[in-house]
């Protein structure tokens, strides 16, 4: 039996947890907020359902929540009405936790203390998770922003260097 992965967020995280989940022959549905990200995670894993929308997890052994909100809380993706309709002994990684979680029932944990169980549902919310593997944590930041430093160097400019530009011309140009 393939276990049924729901991975809520389409970003770096979520393709990290996309991609592991693939590997490990899941069943997986990415939700995202757009389909921006679809196509090119969608050539590498033909495999996975994506969706946009309200996440269903009520089906899912593991939930990974993977939204970032910058500047803002997470928003609460996941109703503890849809969370206890989860079979028992499911997981929820709540990746987003540094910013309050995108389910209902999140709360921050720690290393000592890492999982607690609510409506059935094992919960594994600790913030800055990257922090028990720091050597693999800064690897996969470097390949993250590798190719954003190369097109710097290289003169080129795309949407997603736009959008975190903060200060151009001596001017601030997001708040």
């Amino acid at each position: 039996m393939k276990h049924k992965v729901a991975v809520i967020g389409a970003g770096n995280v979520g393709a990290s947890a996309l991609a592991l989940a693939d590997a490990m022959g899941s069943r997986i549905t990415v939700y995202a907020k757009t389909e921006r990200r679809f196509a090119a995670l969608q050539s590498v894993h033909p495999r996975a359902a994506f969706k946009t929308g309200t996440p269903e997890v009520e089906d899912a052994d593991l939930v990974i929540g993977a939204v970032f909100a910058p500047g803002s809380a997470s928003p609460k993706l996941v109703t503890r009405k849809k969370l206890a309709g989860m079979r028992r002994g499911s997981a929820l990684v709540d990746v987003g936790i540094d910013q309050g979680g995108i389910a209902e029932t999140s709360r921050q944990t720690s290393h000592a203390e890492p999982t607690y169980v609510e409506e059935g549902v094992v919960h594994y919310c600790v913030p800055n998770m990257p922090a028990a593997c720091p050597r693999t944590a800064s690897l996969a930041l470097e390949r993250a922003v590798l190719p954003y430093v190369r097109k710097l160097m290289n003169g080129e400019m795309d949407d997603d260097l736009r959008s975190g530009i903060a200060v151009a011309e001596g001017r601030l140009t997001a708040a």
